[in-house]
């Protein structure tokens, strides 16, 4: 932090160590000690502002922390390279799919689906967590 020049600390000794004219007994005079009320001034001002900036920097954190605990809980306790078994698809484009393998590849985020890549095909597929079930370990 840079103090304002006003603010820097004045000497009151001479060069010789002696106390200047108006110094008091312990060596420091009146314009001394308003210049070591406004520095103390300037320090609390600095760090009423860094207080205010570390409050807002954990506030942020904490929403950050939220929204990450809310998307590895909607992931359903899966993570990437987890094995699955495919169920519940009811499209007819996608019947073929249920009972197959595959592996969790990403996830997907806002969207609350997994990209998978079935195992004995190599395709890949977006799936909603309720239509896939652990099958246990990774690979």
């Amino acid at each position: 932090v840079d103090l304002p020049f006003g603010l820097l600390p004045r000497h009151t000794m001479a060069c010789t160590g002696a106390p200047t004219s108006d110094a008091g007994a312990d060596g420091r005079g009146a314009s001394d000690e308003a210049a070591l009320a406004d520095l103390r001034e300037f320090v609390d001002r600095q760090m009423a502002a860094l207080k205010a900036s570390l409050d807002s920097s954990l506030n942020a954190f904490d929403v950050r922390l939220a929204r990450l605990e809310r998307t590895v809980a909607a992931a359903g306790g899966s993570s990437v390279g987890d094995l699955v078994r495919i169920e519940g698809l009811d499209n007819v484009a996608h019947l073929h799919l249920n009972g197959k393998k595959a592996k969790l590849r990403s996830w997907e985020g806002p969207g609350g689906r997994w990209l998978v890549q079935v195992l004995q095909t190599g395709h890949m597929k977006s799936l909603k967590v309720e239509n896939f079930k652990s099958v246990g370990g990774a690979s």
